[in-house]
């Protein structure tokens, strides 16, 4: 039976990156960047003040202190967006706002409270002098140009996902358009006699379906598009169907739910080993063992279990960074931590992960860990409330409280 990295490398090796397109910045949150972005100009494009107040020649104020403040007397008041009409000369000041071109002459900025004053400025009255009570070094609140980001620097690497400030980044060098890999198409059945959609009523035996919406949830999250193919009961024909229908749609990569372990109806399983196109069954895990991966006709399957916790982890640990590595992006494993846990926790010897919570002991200043919930493949209710996973690794059967664990955080 393949360990969880051998099983998740076989499904990389075996993806083709999806092609690039070229999107404005206002649509390219969470996308993932397909080529390399370098800086244009500089970051800052100019030196300009790091603060609210007056730009100076520091030689003026290196004997100010308490008992002997130095006077200094005001010649401008220029804002930021403004371009300074005066050059210090000795004794002089100009008042500047964050954000504002220095006057020349000027090496450094003396913010406002040093002037004796907290209170807010006037707009419209500028004072005619200040006294400042204490010396101020050379380039000292001065944001120098390109301290950033400097000119033909790699400002963003191919494969980065475009968070609010990677955007912010991108608009502060005059970026309005960039390359981003395509959304990739997954296409999603739940299969099961037992499932009815959402709305209509349960009989004996029945349950809704809930794995359509969670999976089409994570895909979304991980920057590709679902494709719903809703239910199909348990048979070889319809799963063939809709697999065929998933490539009509154009389906990069097809997901599926339930009908992949070792009972009569598990006819996805059954179906793709019909067509011999099966890469690897099973894999040493708790939950989600039986995770099949193959192929339909060229597009790449991920077949997870069918209870829903099963369903969801194995979604982490293969589907997830199927997507990512898709788009470019190698960053698949959520952020990790140790974690000490609060109780004994046991295994059955497979890579095991606990639904818990991890929260920061103030006692102790350590990251503490317990169980979500009970930890059946069935207790969504357990997932729903964790916001990590533990790590058991394979061939541990027992933790005892104290111990130390790798959990993955989950998105809140």
């Amino acid at each position: 039976m393949l360990s969880v990295a051998e099983a998740r490398n076989r499904i990389i090796t075996r993806l083709l990156p999806v092609a690039a397109e070229t999107v404005d910045l206002a649509a390219a949150a969470g996308r993932i960047l397909a080529q390399p972005v370098f800086a244009p100009r500089a970051l800052p494009p100019f030196a300009n003040s790091a603060m609210d107040g007056y730009a100076v020649r520091a030689a003026d104020v290196a004997s100010a202190s308490t008992a002997a403040p130095v006077m200094l007397r005001v010649i401008e008041d220029i804002g930021a967006g403004q371009i300074p009409k005066s050059t210090l000369s000795a004794g002089t000041v100009a008042r500047v706002t964050t954000g504002a071109l220095l006057p020349a002459g000027a090496n450094a900025v003396i913010p406002v409270e040093w002037t004796g004053t907290d209170l807010p400025q006037s707009a419209d009255l500028c004072p005619p002098s200040i006294h400042v009570a204490k010396p101020v070094e050379p380039a000292r609140f001065i944001r120098a140009a390109g301290s950033d980001v400097a000119q033909g620097s790699l400002a963003l690497p191919a494969g980065a996902r475009l968070s609010a400030p990677a955007l912010g980044l991108l608009a502060a060098l005059g970026i309005g358009r960039v390359a981003v890999a395509s959304r990739v198409r997954v296409a999603v059945l739940s299969t099961g006699n037992e499932l009815v959609p959402l709305g209509a009523p349960l009989s004996a035996g029945k349950i809704h379906n809930s794995n359509s919406y969670t999976l089409a949830a994570l895909i979304q999250e991980a920057g590709g598009t679902p494709i719903d193919l809703g239910i199909v009961p348990d048979s070889v024909a319809a799963v063939e169907l809709s697999l065929t229908e998933a490539v009509k749609q154009g389906a990069q990569l097809i997901v599926s739910s339930a009908g992949v372990s070792m009972g009569n109806l598990d006819v996805v399983r059954q179906t793709l080993e019909k067509s011999q196109r099966v890469e690897f069954w099973q894999v040493n895990m708790r939950p989600g063992k039986p995770v099949i991966f193959g192929a339909h006709s060229g597009v790449p399957f991920l077949g997870l279990p069918g209870n829903p916790v099963s369903a969801i982890i194995a979604f982490e640990l293969f589907a997830r960074p199927a997507l990512l590595h898709m788009s470019g992006c190698t960053q698949w494993e959520r952020p990790t931590v140790m974690a000490r846990v609060a109780a004994d926790m046991q295994s059955d010897g497979r890579e095991t992960y606990v639904r818990a919570r991890v929260e920061l002991n103030e006692r102790s200043d350590e990251l503490s860990a317990r169980a979500s919930g009970g930890q059946d493949s069935h207790m969504l209710g357990a997932l729903a409330n964790a916001n990590a996973l533990l790590i058991i690794p394979a061939g541990v059967k027992s933790v005892r409280s104290g111990e130390l664990l790798k959990a993955w955080l989950l998105p809140s």
